[in-house]
């Protein structure tokens, strides 16, 4: 795409992915926005769903089929949206699956841009004091982070978000 420099934002299992490509590519990339993001270690949800199991049954020759409805309800207890695809699901799981916390911590500690963490302290999904931890461990790092805001504080407080964003980047871009 010809982009030569950037910031990038990444929300839940996307910020890993967004660490990865800044630690991987730091001439690229200016800075960093996580948004709930996955940190050092295994947080509530995943330890407590199995995805790993999810993904075993829904690639099971011949009768992973059979399973579709089982994981459609456990993705919509989760809070996923009413009308994701088996494809999005599956992906999803393939991700958690193959997801190393160990080599995410890595590159929390190899990150050299600015990074800003949003995060929430009612996150059903994440423990704040994960979020926490992020912050500890990327030395640039700035936290901006909500009372209440669940798992998507871009949404519950998108107008703070975005003046937060603008005024962190106006600092950092120098």
């Amino acid at each position: 795409m010809n982009i030569s420099e950037c910031i990038l934002m990444g929300h839940s299992m996307g910020g890993p992915m967004v660490l990865s490509a800044t630690c991987n590519h730091p001439e690229r990339i200016k800075g960093l926005i996580i948004i709930s993001s996955v940190g050092a270690q295994e947080y509530r949800v995943f330890r407590t769903s199995k995805p790993r199991w999810g993904y075993k049954l829904m690639t099971f020759p011949l009768i992973g089929w059979m399973f579709k409805p089982f994981m459609m309800w456990v993705f919509k207890t989760l809070g996923f949206p009413k009308g994701i695809s088996a494809d999005a699901m599956l992906y999803v799981l393939h991700c958690a699956t193959d997801f190393s916390f160990s080599e995410n911590k890595t590159n929390l500690l190899r990150c050299s841009r600015p990074v800003l963490n949003i995060s929430s302290q009612d996150d059903p999904y994440v423990e704040p004091e994960l979020f926490e931890e992020i912050e500890a461990l990327i030395p640039k790092c700035e936290r901006l982070s909500f009372e209440k805001g669940g798992h998507n504080p871009q949404r519950t407080h998108a107008e703070t978000v975005a003046k937060k964003v603008r005024e962190w980047w106006l600092r950092n871009s120098s």
